[in-house]
């Protein structure tokens, strides 16, 4: 019943290509530790591929960056977390508002590469 076992299984399938498996032992990791930031980032990407799965990408992400610790680890998680929301936005539901909040986000953490590449990706996909 460790949420870190969970999660690296999680993990594990993912790469094995299970993922249903994958989904399963995310989701069992956070009824463990329902503020397991990275569980629900990896719950995210397991459902940010189609527009049928894209509001429980949202959600995860959003859990993510929220429960996501003050430490460098944190840090690098929302960073991530937010820039793969803008990729929701901008490739599932075409949201340019939505991705452009994303972007501001990311610049107000100072990360300003992924801010920039979501703005080319704006560029690119919405234009």
């Amino acid at each position: 019943d460790l949420a870190l076992a969970h999660n690296n299984l999680g993990y594990t399938y993912c790469e094995l290509g299970k993922h249903e498996e994958a989904i399963e032992s995310y989701k069992q990791a956070i009824r463990i530790d329902p503020e397991y930031a990275e569980a629900h980032y990896y719950l995210g990407m397991c459902n940010d591929s189609d527009k049928a799965t894209q509001k429980r990408a949202i959600k995860h992400y959003n859990y993510a960056i929220m429960y996501c610790s003050d430490d460098d680890t944190g840090f690098n998680l929302r960073v991530r977390a937010h820039y793969k929301l803008g990729l929701v936005f901008i490739n599932l539901s075409r949201d340019r508002w939505a991705a452009n909040e994303q972007i501001k986000k990311l610049q107000d953490l100072g990360a300003w590469k992924s801010a920039t590449r979501l703005k080319g990706m704006i560029l690119t996909e919405l234009d």
